[in-house]
């Protein structure tokens, strides 16, 4: 069936937008991205609902997604593989998006047109004002951090990292394509990512951190990012003082990833770091770490590193495991896609998955926004909950109106 659309030639833009919005009328899986300093942004589509195992390998040239919750089984076979059945980006033509297009079926691509002819529209809710937390989840957080230090004081563990939710009442669908745009509009340093999958719903995210990637030249990167502050325009990011708490954070994630070079032999590797970077209105320490797979003949490294380095230090604690048996006895909640990773695969040579760490999630006429904090021997309950304040607040400002209040 040949379909004309009686509106001026939309913009690449809202070809994705119509995509997202008739995938997730069809209950079909669906994601959007833009990788942190691109311009370009894709859609992904599969027919197939996806499926569960092993994350594919770097080496296998067919263009996926993937996506992994927090709580994985060895060997991440709990990992949700998007494969393509359609991909296109708004670096395509008009003409090339409609030929990609036409391998999915005529119901969904009718409903992909009548969102663009505007006879697809949904009552949308807005953002309602930053609500205050009742105190007694403050109280509760911070008796959990204290029970995490009195856990390290005892030896049980090195640094755990916890994290919360919070609940915004959203009663229609939000409208996550604007939302998107936005994010991808004001954090071009970070991976933003729009996802819709029955079993998890709509997630909405932007992350600065590398889990693991591989470019077309066969450079593997991964990276440690921990210590938070709000960031300060007076103060040069060189001239940032840290405090020992958030030093030695930074420097048991470093330490973590090394240890995983260690495990596999591999001795070849470059280490940048640490240095102060920015993350919209927070600022953290980082190290970078690089390996040329080609020069230490090791093609397959990162799907090597990828078991071991999930989840990272960053987002879980040292030692992995007995951090992850407190965080599933003290937490309370089931943190799902948060703190997981997701990204591209096999897209034009490139493979680069994320730490989904500022997200948020609709599900249930309900916003949750998600955020955590590395906790040592010298953490401060306040300080600690105010961190998690930050990070919410950061993703929350970002989606507002630039033209509308904050």
């Amino acid at each position: 069936m040949i379909h004309t659309v009686d509106v001026d030639t939309p913009t690449q833009a809202a070809w994705l937008e119509a995509a997202f919005y008739a995938a997730y009328h069809h209950q079909v899986p669906v994601v959007l991205w833009r990788l942190p300093y691109r311009t370009e942004q894709h859609c992904l589509i599969d027919l197939s609902g996806g499926s569960h195992g092993a994350p594919p390998s770097v080496l296998d040239a067919r263009p996926s997604f993937v996506v992994s919750p927090f709580v994985n089984t060895p060997g991440l076979r709990q990992s949700l593989c998007l494969r393509a059945s359609c991909h296109f980006s708004t670096h395509m033509t008009t003409a090339a998006i409609e030929a990609r297009l036409g391998a999915l079926p005529a119901a969904l691509t009718g409903s992909i047109y009548a969102y663009l002819e505007g006879k697809h529209r949904r009552q949308m809710g807005q953002l309602s004002a930053w609500p205050d937390e009742p105190p007694q989840e403050k109280e509760r957080f911070e008796a959990l951090v204290r029970r995490a230090v009195r856990a390290i004081g005892r030896g049980q563990l090195q640094k755990v990292v916890l994290s919360r939710r919070k609940a915004l009442p959203m009663p229609q669908l939000p409208p996550l394509s604007d939302w998107f745009l936005r994010l991808a509009a004001r954090y071009p340093h970070a991976m933003v990512t729009l996802l819709y999958v029955p079993a998890y719903g709509c997630w909405l995210g932007a992350t600065p951190e590398i889990l693991a990637s591989q470019d077309a030249n066969g450079i593997f990167r991964t990276m440690a990012l921990a210590g938070t502050q709000p960031y300060d325009p007076a103060v040069p990011l060189q001239e940032v003082a840290w405090r020992q708490k958030e030093i030695e954070e930074q420097a048991l994630v470093s330490r973590y990833i090394i240890n995983c070079f260690k495990q596999i032999r591999l001795r070849e590797f470059e280490e940048q770091g640490p240095r102060t970077v920015r993350a919209a209105n927070l600022i953290h320490l980082r190290t970078d770490f690089a390996v040329d797979t080609r020069a230490v003949a090791y093609p397959n490294l990162f799907d090597v590193m990828l078991p071991l380095l999930h989840p990272t230090s960053a987002v879980c604690g040292m030692p992995k495991e007995a951090a992850m048996t407190f965080l599933q006895k003290h937490e309370g909640y089931d943190r799902r896609l948060y703190s997981g990773f997701w990204g591209p695969m096999g897209i034009e040579g490139e493979s680069a998955l994320f730490v989904n760490l500022r997200c948020m999630q609709y599900d249930r006429h309900k916003l949750y926004f998600y955020a955590g904090c590395g906790i040592t021997a010298d953490s401060e309950p306040e300080k600690e909950w105010n961190e998690t304040c930050y990070k919410m607040q950061t993703l929350w400002q970002g989606l507002q109106d630039p033209g509308g209040p904050k």
